[in-house]
């Protein structure tokens, strides 16, 4: 299936399907959700470097890295995707150092928005 969909589509092409789909949390599944849902950007071009890295490092354990319910988990996980994107010359050392200062708790939704952007009595319907 993988030769097969090379084949059809571009690396680019795999990973933005892959990214608009990825699970981030019950109702934010893709990158775009994410955003919105955890930093209240609907607009991808306006996340800043620290909520970018945030959102990169939390494929790894979306439940775990979730920026409102464990902000200390979270930054821990951005800081190392952020000192990636320095080594590999994503970033400069100037935005990396400031995106490193900005705590994640002071760029994510309040918890109680969060809460009621997650809550339903269908939750459980419309999340299978």
């Amino acid at each position: 299936l993988s030769i097969q969909l090379e084949q059809k589509y571009s690396k680019d092409e795999i990973l933005e399907m892959y990214l608009n789909r990825i699970f981030f949390s019950p109702y934010a599944y893709g990158v775009g959700k994410a955003a919105e849902q955890f930093f209240g950007v609907t607009d991808l071009n306006k996340l800043t470097v620290a909520q970018a890295a945030t959102l990169a490092g939390m494929p790894q354990s979306p439940s775990a890295y979730n920026p409102v319910k464990h902000p200390e988990a979270a930054e821990k996980r951005r800081n190392i995707v952020l000192s990636l994107m320095k080594k590999q010359g994503y970033i400069s050392e100037k935005d990396y150092d400031a995106a490193k200062a900005t705590p994640v708790s002071k760029t994510v939704v309040s918890a109680s928005k969060y809460k009621s952007q997650n809550s339903s009595k269908y939750s459980a319907y419309i999340e299978e």
